[in-house]
This record gives C-alpha cells, sequence and structure tokens, in this order.
C-alpha cells in the first residue's frame, strides 16, 4: 500500500531483499499486460515455504508452509503486479503478524484469474537465515572464476 502513491496506475516489480535472481529471470516476469505474476520455482523441501497451487500457470491458491505435501513449486517472492493489486490488499484482514499479506490478495486475485506463474529458469537463491551464508559465498565465488 506504501508503493501507492509512486506507482499510480503503472504496472510494477516486487521482489524481496533477501532473496537472488538472475538478470534473465527478473526481465522474465515484467510483462506488460494486465496480468500479475509471481515467480515460482520446484524444491526438495516445499514444507519451509509458500507453496503455489497451479492450473495451466494460473495460481489458484497459495499454502503457506504447508504439513502435508501439496506440490512443490514455492513462491520465490518475485512479483509482477498491476494496480489491481491495491482495491485487493484493502479487502483482506490484517494476518497474525499484524500485517496485510501479499499472498493473501494475490489468492484474491487468483480467484478472478488474474495470477498467473512463471518458472524460474536460471537460478533462486534464499538468502533468509545464517545458514544460507555458506550457500550464498560458494555461489559468488563460482561467478568470479
Amino acid at each position: 500500500m506504501q508503493a501507492k502513491s509512486f506507482t499510480k496506475n503503472d504496472n510494477f516489480i516486487v521482489l524481496g531483499g533477501d532473496n537472488l535472481w538472475s538478470a534473465n529471470d527478473l526481465k522474465n516476469i515484467a510483462k506488460e499486460d494486465e496480468l500479475n505474476y509471481i515467480a515460482g520455482i520446484k524444491v526438495k523441501n516445499p514444507e519451509k515455504y509458500g507453496v503455489l497451487i497451479t492450473k495451466d500457470n494460473k495460481l489458484i491458491a497459495i499454502k503457506e508452509k504447508p504439513k502435508e505435501f501439496v506440490g512443490n513449486l514455492i513462491n520465490t517472492g518475485l512479483y509482477k503486479l498491476t494496480p489491481g493489486i491495491y482495491p485487493a490488499l484493502k479487502k483482506i484482514k490484517e494476518s497474525e503478524r499484524g500485517e496485510l499479506e501479499l499472498t493473501d490478495a494475490l489468492s484474491l486475485l487468483a480467484k478472478e484469474n488474474k495470477v498467473k506463474v512463471i518458472k524460474i529458469k536460471d537460478y533462486w537463491i534464499d538468502l533468509g537465515s545464517k545458514e544460507d551464508i555458506p550457500k550464498i559465498e560458494e555461489f559468488f565465488k563460482k561467478c568470479a572464476e
């Protein structure tokens, strides 16, 4: 909601600051159409993430940290949004964390067939915890070679 004053009626990209994507994947999500997009990738441990439930590349639902297996395509925190996200955000309630959750608003838009899922083609690296530091260090060492 804080971005509304400067995005106005433009489409825009939202991404999590604790993740890393390739330049190609960032360009790939910047579609010039009237749909919202969420970037997903298949992982071996989907229970740690929000799992994307899809049909024909359209988002059906997002299951946050499911205890039972519902799929392994997860939300990487990279989105292309339209101004239609703002009315959806106004409709949702605060989460248990006291926040308006973007994924809740996207789930509302998904019910209107307004959200597509794009699969990451190159890479996504989660930088969400101290345990991820060795993985990131190794990645950057390989890039420097």
